[in-house]
């Protein structure tokens, strides 16, 4: 919290000596975040690594070896960690189904999942894919405001102007900030001026 990276990277380092199996996982998890804060980018990746492969259940390690995959420009990398992610997510739900607070926890776990997924195939153009998984993951879970404006965004890109008008609907139906958040939205760009777009996105 003080900023003081190289003490706490000696402290871990020093923790994982007296670490239990089942605690050694967050430690490397910790030793990574302090690696990268040093510019150690290697260091980081590897130490990760081994969290995830002390438990491959680690939910946090999993989004920041994404991070750590998409800060580098491996996007590739990070949607198959991402898939993993997802399937872990759903056996986690499986497994916890009877506890409400860790089911809770699993699904919002496979939500961030499913928008990071969306968010690189954007960046990398792949639209159509984008919007074929947002149709499979909102079959699933149709309440997912995210889902629908980042569909409403692939659709925006695939020239399918109705179907993105419907999708922006039920997103702003479900989280009203979205108005604000679509009118200054560069995916939405081509429509700024369409009377039908602005109809939906007026205060």
């Amino acid at each position: 919290e003080r900023g003081d990276f190289t003490g706490a990277k000696d402290c871990f380092e020093r923790v994982i000596q007296l670490a239990s199996q089942s605690e050694a996982s967050e430690v490397y998890l910790y030793l990574s975040k302090c690696l990268f804060k040093l510019g150690d980018q290697q260091g980081a990746m590897s130490n990760v690594d081994r969290a995830i492969k002390i438990d491959s259940t680690n939910i946090h390690a999993r989004f920041w070896k994404v991070g750590l995959l998409r800060q580098n420009g491996n996007r590739e990398g990070a949607l198959a960690e991402l898939s993993e992610l997802a399937q872990i997510c759903y056996e986690l739900m499986a497994f916890h189904r009877a506890g409400r607070k860790t089911f809770d926890d699993a699904i919002n776990a496979y939500l961030m999942a499913a928008d990071l997924r969306a968010n690189i195939l954007m960046e990398i153009g792949n639209y159509e894919e984008c919007n074929n998984f947002l149709d499979e993951m909102l079959f699933q879970i149709p309440e997912h405001a995210t889902g629908w404006y980042n569909k409403a965004c692939a659709l925006a890109h695939l020239k399918m102007k109705k179907e993105m008008l419907e999708s922006l609907k039920k997103s702003i139906l479900r989280e009203p900030s979205f108005k604000l958040e679509a009118k200054k939205d560069k995916d939405f760009q081509d429509y700024w001026c369409d009377d039908e777009f602005n109809a939906i996105v007026q205060d």
